[in-house]
């Protein structure tokens, strides 16, 4: 409990007898996946001090990197990723640090993970990818970074959403004018037959309808050339 309360001193006391690090509670929660849970960060260095097994997954399947990670605690995760653990240790909903990090729209959390190049296409049980969240959520910057490495723009989740569409039809224009900067297919359905110009012009979102009439314009010139 002293790594859950952040109470530092209590943590050295303790770790001058040491103990075992790597010991769990029974939601199979090392110290570890505590401290960086809740954004200790002075634990955390504490900890990290005597090795403990920086993969160890609680019963969920959430390591202390994916507990710092979906939770914004930037430091913590800086500290964590020193000691190269599994950047794409997936809790048992198919979910990544880098997964939630978009998601949740942690930006410098996204940046750092980006930095060890984990497997940006790595899909929820649902089908859902980072860039997908990211474009779902409007999240511009994350957008930007996650296309920096070349994802598969055309991923779809299970119910067929691209992330366009998913851009589209929650009219984020500024996500739509990345997205279509790396050609995707434009014409990826979802399962009841609705595209991203359908799903955008259903909704009524002119800006973007508008971006994809920039889009064919461009083509056209490009065409004529």
């Amino acid at each position: 409990m002293a790594n859950l309360k952040g109470h530092t001193d209590v943590v050295k006391l303790l770790l001058e007898k040491n103990p075992n690090v790597d010991l769990c509670d029974k939601d199979g929660r090392s110290p570890l996946c505590w401290a960086s849970d809740e954004g200790h960060t002075d634990v955390v260095k504490l900890l990290l001090e005597k090795n403990p097994n920086v993969d160890l997954c609680d019963n969920d399947g959430c390591s202390p990197l994916y507990c710092a990670s979906c939770n914004g605690h930037t430091d913590a995760v800086k500290l964590l990723l020193e000691r190269n653990p599994d950047v794409d240790l997936c809790d048992k909903d198919g979910c990544s640090p880098l997964y939630w990090a978009s998601r949740e729209g942690n930006t410098d959390v996204v940046k750092l993970l980006l930095e060890k190049n984990p497997n940006v296409d790595l899909c929820d049980k649902d089908g859902w990818s980072p860039l997908y969240w990211a474009s779902r959520e409007g999240n511009t910057d994350i957008v930007k970074l996650l296309l920096e490495k070349n994802p598969n723009v055309d991923l779809c989740n299970n119910n067929g959403w691209s992330p366009l569409n998913s851009a589209s039809a929650e009219g984020h224009t500024d996500v739509v004018k990345l997205l279509l900067e790396k050609n995707p297919n434009v014409d990826l359905c979802d399962k009841d037959g609705c595209s991203p110009l359908n799903s955008a012009s259903y909704k009524g979102h002119t800006d973007v309808c508008t971006a994809w009439k920039h889009r064919e314009n461009k083509v056209t010139v490009r065409q004529q050339f």
